[in-house]
């Protein structure tokens, strides 16, 4: 899919990639997340689009999670009704929602690394292909199998 060009009017160009994070009640995480992301090297956010579909949080919205300057292009959407287990929707939102070709799908207590980031972008991407990544232990560094989400 082709990507819109910038324009000297200062129209942002179309992502390349989404990370689109469900989130429900987990303000923490967010902004861990927030500030993960707006660590990433400025190159690389010019390439992003970040997507947080909040699952009807009742308590702690995902808008209401301060966030850091200099994150790349965000939008924050809100399921208004808090139905149980409806993290699928609130990815399905994020998918229909984003601008960018390639999507990343995953659960907001998963931090994904520049250089898994990095690597998809540098990858050819088959349109035909799901694919699946393995994931390290943020703490210790210790490697898990892919997560069912």
């Amino acid at each position: 899919m082709a990507s819109k060009e910038s324009t000297k009017r200062g129209r942002q160009r179309s992502p390349q990639l989404a990370l689109v994070f469900a989130y429900y009640e987990n303000p923490e995480m967010l902004a861990l997340q927030w500030r993960e992301i707006a660590s990433l090297n400025a190159s690389l956010k010019k390439r992003l689009e970040v997507i947080v579909v909040d699952d009807g949080s009742p308590r702690h919205p995902a808008v209401n999670v301060p966030r850091p300057a200099h994150l790349p292009q965000h939008s924050i959407f809100r399921i208004g009704v808090d139905i149980p287990w409806n993290q699928d929707a609130a990815r399905n939102i994020g998918a229909h929602e984003t601008r960018a070709p390639w999507l990343l799908l995953t659960d907001i207590d998963h931090v994904v690394p520049e250089a898994t980031l990095l690597g998809i972008l540098g990858m050819e991407l088959d349109q035909n292909v799901f694919y699946s990544f393995g994931r390290i232990k943020f703490d210790s560094g210790e490697r898990r199998d892919p997560h069912p989400n």
